[in-house]
């Protein structure tokens, strides 16, 4: 469909939809809402088509798609285009000729239409000459509509705009078909907006539409033109008037009302139905808690029709700021209000939050519940499954089943309601567990053709109960099957490096040895069940990343499809970051060479492990050209070292140092970061400070407490003052970082610019009172030359 077309014959404006304010950054690359914001009771459960911009708070739900919501007139126009005929004209053509045919080729190659179009023939009869005579205006108003003023003369009335009103006029006055009359009529009116002649627009509308009952769309459009010439609240209260009248362009109309000017809106409203009307409108555009707007508009109708879709975009807006910073790993709801009670920051008042949101959710559902017992809404299978999806959503299991089976008995449910109930009755069987009758009820959900689901978009759905599913089966302690499911859903799981994060940094983050074994079983076997075959396909599902990876460089895609090496390597880092080196290195030696020369294995774990520059510490200096060992070589030569100081005492400090060295280059600090992690990230240490779960392996990848365990063991052995110096230098260094951590993990974000770390690793008097040479001790803190030497002497040596 040609998109100026379809704008100009049929629409009194170019819809235009602003991009979503409210999004994430992802390395300085913005995500739309769209592409994480969750939710699992289906949006358009109303059917509501035509408002599909405003499931989500005015921004777009699918795909970033403008143009999704699907509008009533384009068909109803072809219905009343099809009465006007005796034959037979197929649907199609007339959409074809209305909506894609442009002008040039309607005045042009009418004889070659006429040949191919069915409703080009019937147009062409002499019988139907008028309405052949109509669509040649409309084909001139398309051409005025797409360049009114091509001349920018700003000089109105128009000629060629004033020449086709007086040939619209005398049609209007020629016919005497209905039909013809009402669209001569909009015509005039469109025409008149184009020649700046709004008291001629009103004249025509009141003279043919004002006191008429019609039900044609045309009417809508008349008025809807009308309003879009209008100013101030009239302009509001006019738009108002199409969007209830339901049949043309309801979603542009919500877009153009100025809903923070209601209270002068209001005052036009002339009966209690008009009121609600506005108020609704209001409630269209407000992403935030509109419950009390509900609540006025059901007290006095409570048949209202679209209360139904506004309750179920609240609900939706509940999933959202109660679930998607819990099932993601983006910390902030897609969507929130900031008018809301809490200001300020949303993360600086999270638990507020989310502890507000959830006593909304209850009253939400209280006041739900009352619409069911009062019975003053026909709509009771409807409001029953909106009261057992918030029942789920607050735990309460006992009741959302009670509340799901009574939605399951009511008459006249919708292919969309039936199918939310089957997924409401699979998300009670999972707050069970995840056994075999559950993972074939999933199953059963993902194997329906998306046909047969009778969803708007049944791939979102889907991916939505795959992510859902996913993180419910590793809260339930069966981390290995929801990381493995996690690679079936495509929507975004957080921030990370370059677009979204990864599958294996969260497989990284929180799987354990049995989790990898059990990953490795799936994978390995060979009569898998369907939800294992579901599981274990070989490519991951993946979001729309705002960066792709560059198609030549094959490596960039290492960590998007079930790597065998790369689970056996985190594995492997797992027992690293647990100190357990003996079974990290069992772990590694399964692992092909090839592996450890590929990216990003090669380069970002390399060069001599045992020596570290402080001044440098995350780049290769000539040292380490010398000694460049992977991962397996880095593992097997630790083990040599503390094999080397068990059984050589004398040797013990210069070893222990050199592992003081190992395990602060596996910090965020070091070159071998790859060593215990799968990304490094500038901002790494600010978003994920806060996961307690990972404090333990925090204190040692941003703190260095291992790294200065491993110096200060060196610092009591030696009896070498140089190595003494240097490895007390090194002790301070590591509690410098752990006091930079500490700081960053207690404090607000707002809090962390400004933060220098304190020279305190050049501490004079701790130094004496630990009996460190100061003459060493000053001479390494003040002269590179010496740090050099002494960091090449004892970070170099090797035993012979």
């Amino acid at each position: 469909m040609k998109l100026l077309i379809k704008c100009t014959i049929l629409s009194a404006s170019l819809l235009t939809i602003v991009l979503p304010k409210k999004t994430a950054i992802a390395c300085g690359v913005y995500v739309l809402p769209g592409e994480y914001r969750f939710w699992l009771l289906q949006p358009d459960l109303t059917n509501q088509a035509d408002l599909t911009p405003f499931f989500f708070s005015s921004t777009w739900l699918y795909k970033q798609n403008q143009y999704a919501a699907v509008e009533k007139w384009p068909e109803l126009n072809v219905k009343e285009w099809a009465s006007q005929f005796r034959e037979k004209i197929r649907p199609k053509d007339i959409d074809e000729l209305l909506m894609v045919i442009g002008p040039d080729d309607f005045f042009y190659n009418n004889q070659h239409l006429a040949d191919t179009n069915s409703f080009m023939r019937a147009l062409l009869k002499p019988q139907n000459h008028q309405l052949y005579q109509y669509m040649t205006i409309s084909k001139r108003l398309e051409r005025i509509a797409a360049q009114t003023d091509p001349w920018e003369e700003d000089e109105f009335p128009v000629t060629g705009v004033q020449a086709l009103i007086d040939s619209t006029r005398a049609l209007y006055h020629a016919s005497r078909s209905k039909f013809l009359k009402q669209r001569t009529a909009y015509q005039l009116i469109r025409l008149s907006f184009f020649n700046k002649q709004p008291e001629k627009m009103d004249s025509v509308y009141n003279a043919v539409f004002a006191k008429s009952n019609t039900n044609t769309w045309v009417k809508s459009a008349a008025l809807y033109q009308i309003a879009f010439s209008s100013t101030g609240p009239k302009r509001d209260y006019l738009f108002s008037k199409v969007f209830d009248r339901g049949d043309y362009n309801r979603t542009a109309c919500l877009i153009h009302f100025n809903s923070p000017r209601l209270d002068s809106i209001l005052p036009f409203a002339k009966t209690l139905h008009e009121r609600n009307v506005l108020l609704a409108m209001k409630t269209f555009n407000y992403p935030g808690r509109s419950i009390q707007l509900l609540k006025k508009i059901y007290r006095s109708e409570p048949t209202y029709k679209d209360l139904p879709f506004l309750l179920l975009r609240e609900i939706n807006k509940v999933e959202d700021w109660l679930m998607t910073p819990k099932l993601t790993e983006f910390k902030e709801p897609a969507v929130y209000q900031s008018e809301r009670e809490e200001s300020g920051s949303y993360l600086d008042n999270a638990r507020i939050n989310y502890r507000n949101d959830k006593l909304y959710a209850r009253q939400l559902y209280g006041f739900i519940n009352q619409m069911i017992d009062e019975g003053k809404n026909r709509k009771t299978g409807l409001l029953n499954l909106y009261a057992a999806h918030l029942s789920l959503l607050l735990g309460n299991i006992e009741l959302s089943s009670r509340h799901l089976d009574q939605a399951a008995q009511a008459n006249g449910l919708s292919k969309k309601e039936r199918m939310q109930i089957r997924i409401e009755q699979f998300l009670l069987q999972l707050e069970k567990g995840f056994d075999l009758n559950t993972e074939n009820a999933f199953m059963r959900i993902m194997q329906t053709p998306d046909e047969k689901m009778g969803l708007y978009d049944p791939s979102i759905m889907k991916n939505q109960l795959i992510l859902y599913t996913g993180k419910k089966l590793i809260r339930q302690g069966q981390k290995g099957k929801g990381l493995m499911l996690l690679s079936r859903t495509n929507r975004a799981l957080g921030e990370g490096i370059f677009g979204y994060k990864k599958l294996f940094e969260i497989i990284g983050n929180i799987a354990e040895p049995k989790d990898y074994d059990l990953i490795l079983r799936i994978l390995d076997k060979k009569n898998k069940r369907p939800f294992e075959r579901f599981i274990s396909q070989r490519n991951f599902a993946l979001p729309n990343e705002p960066y792709e990876p560059d198609p030549s460089r094959q490596s960039e895609y290492y960590n998007l499809y079930w790597n065998r090496s790369l689970l056996l390597d985190n594995k492997a880092s797992w027992y690293i970051r647990n100190y357990q080196l003996r079974e990290a290195l069992a772990v590694l030696k399964q692992i092909p060479d090839h592996y450890w020369s590929e990216w990003p294995q090669d380069p970002y774990v390399g060069g001599n492990p045992f020596f570290l520059n402080i001044h440098h510490s995350h780049t290769w200096l000539k040292e380490d050209y010398a000694r460049s060992l992977n991962k397996r070589q880095v593992i097997e030569g630790m083990l040599q070292l503390q094999e080397l100081a068990r059984k050589e005492p004398s040797k013990a400090a210069i070893c222990y140092y050199q592992l003081g060295n190992a395990w602060f280059n596996m910090t965020w600090h070091g070159k071998n970061w790859l060593m215990v992690q799968q990304k490094w990230d500038n901002e790494d240490r600010y978003r994920e400070l806060s996961d307690p779960a990972r404090f333990h392996f925090f204190k040692d990848y941003y703190g260095c407490e291992q790294a200065r365990k491993q110096y200060q063991r060196a610092l009591q052995l030696t009896r070498d003052k140089k190595l003494a110096a240097l490895c007390f230098l090194m002790t301070e260094e590591c509690r410098d970082k752990m006091k930079e951590f500490l700081f960053y993990r207690k404090r607000k974000m707002s809090d962390w610019e400004g933060f220098y770390t304190r020279k305190s690793r050049f501490n004079k008097r701790l130094a004496k009172q630990q009996g460190i040479d100061q003459d060493y001790y000053t001479a390494l803190v003040e002269e590179c030359e010496l740090y050099q030497s002494f960091v090449k002497q004892y970070g170099t040596w090797k035993n012979e």
